[in-house]
């Protein structure tokens, strides 16, 4: 992947992990921190039961 390319998803997901954190802290929930490379790479990574997941889905 392209170096820009690849930043401006791991900002887009940065971005979206704020939104959700501040949402369960709202609703009084804590969470651990995760960073957008963590993230990523458990959605990139194989599923042992062969499920696909759409990387752009998860994000909306």
């Amino acid at each position: 992947m392209k170096v820009r390319r690849k930043r401006a998803m791991m900002k887009r997901i940065e971005i979206k992990i704020e939104e959700v954190m501040s949402t369960l802290r709202q609703l009084k929930y804590e969470s651990k921190y995760i960073s957008p490379e963590e993230f990523y790479d458990y959605m990139t990574g194989k599923m042992p039961t062969g499920d696909a997941i759409t990387f752009g889905g998860c994000l909306e």
